[in-house]
């Protein structure tokens, strides 16, 4: 009588199947990781460097056009004239409001005068921030989210700008806001395709090594049961 070897194979199959995917699935998981923080590192560094650039000029121009800001900043008084035209320049380049600091980094204007807008906490880390600012005569500029407030945009930047005298001294700081919205989408979406485009590849260049290592090991295991099959046959007989 012949008896044959019943083989599990298609849990076998499975088996190994899902361990490929497993083994697959880990290292895309991996790269998604690290190119999703890749990217928004490079959204926000594109950001930056464009709203630090918008500052800057920004701010030379206000003091170019408006000569009395450095009194404005030494005395924290500024004349309805002189409010008026700051406020006018405040709707361009995306700039929506501005405050300014004294050397000692004691807030000076408010261009909505809101001062209330900031926690005691926000307010001295923005005293801080212009302190630095205005002793290493480098601007500081930092992304926010509106989120915790509904009545600034969904993504804006905080720069805070040294304000050069005519003379090339620094009379103090003048931090800009500025409405990043519209670009931080743009740059987000543009990424987001990208960074598809780089998983999908990934996924291609590790799926074509692994399929054919799958293909020949299923090949050499099912040849292999085949000859303890044949063996077990004329074992038997």
């Amino acid at each position: 009588m012949v008896s044959f070897v019943t083989w599990q194979f298609p849990n076998r199959t499975l088996g190994f199947l899902a361990a490929g995917l497993l083994a697959l699935t880990i290292p895309i998981y991996c790269i998604n990781l690290g190119i999703t923080a890749l990217l928004d590192h490079r959204v926000k560094d594109s950001i930056m460097k464009d709203a630090e650039a918008k500052a800057l000029s920004w701010a030379r121009n206000l003091v170019v056009n408006i000569p009395s800001i450095k009194n404005i900043v030494r005395t924290g008084q500024a004349t309805p004239e002189e409010r008026s035209r700051i406020v006018d320049a405040i709707a361009v380049a995306g700039v929506f409001r501005i405050q300014m600091f004294t050397q000692e980094g004691k807030l000076a204007f408010v261009s909505d005068r809101d001062k209330s807008g900031r926690s005691d906490t926000a307010t001295a880390i923005a005293r801080t921030h212009a302190k630095t600012a205005f002793q290493s005569k480098s601007p500081l500029v930092f992304i926010k989210t509106g989120q915790s407030n509904p009545t600034r945009p969904n993504h804006y930047v905080e720069a805070f700008v040294p304000a050069y005298a005519s003379n090339g001294s620094v009379f103090g700081v003048i931090e800009v806001y500025i409405d990043v919205s519209d670009t931080y989408e743009a740059l987000a979406t543009s990424f987001a395709q990208l960074s598809w485009l780089l998983i999908v590849g990934s996924a291609i260049i590790f799926l074509v090594p692994a399929s054919l290592v799958a293909i020949r090991s299923w090949q050499l295991s099912a040849k292999a049961r085949k000859l303890i099959q044949v063996d077990q046959i004329v074992y038997l007989t």
